[in-house]
């Protein structure tokens, strides 16, 4: 079932974003049924450490992205002023700095699956 969607245009195109309602998926449990409990440590050597010892690496999309788009910016000083291939350039350019900015929810989510 469709809950909710949003369309949103931005530089390089449009995207959208559909939030559906799965009937197989249980609902929360309430806090008083809850029979034991995991603490989670966020770290600079490790991205979490639990309560039971189990780590997770620190996921680099971050510096990852940095580099990228630092590539992307010397291609571009490279490139005509008034040059399509120039456009295109600044496109890619605004996808990285974008997809930079965006990595913090993604590394949190790294810890959902599990």
């Amino acid at each position: 079932m469709v809950q909710r969607v949003s369309l949103l245009k931005k530089a390089d195109g449009w995207y959208v974003s559909i939030t559906l309602k799965d009937e197989s998926v249980p609902e929360l449990l309430p806090i008083n049924e809850i029979q034991t409990a995991v603490g989670v440590d966020m770290g600079l050597k490790e991205f979490a450490v639990t309560s039971t010892g189990e780590t997770f690496p620190i996921q680099q999309f971050y510096r990852r992205a940095q580099a990228q788009l630092a590539k992307a910016q010397r291609q571009l000083s490279r490139k005509q002023w008034t040059g399509m291939r120039m456009r295109q350039s600044t496109f890619s350019i605004g996808r990285y700095a974008r997809w930079g900015s965006s990595c913090l929810p993604v590394e949190a989510s790294t810890l959902v699956g599990r």
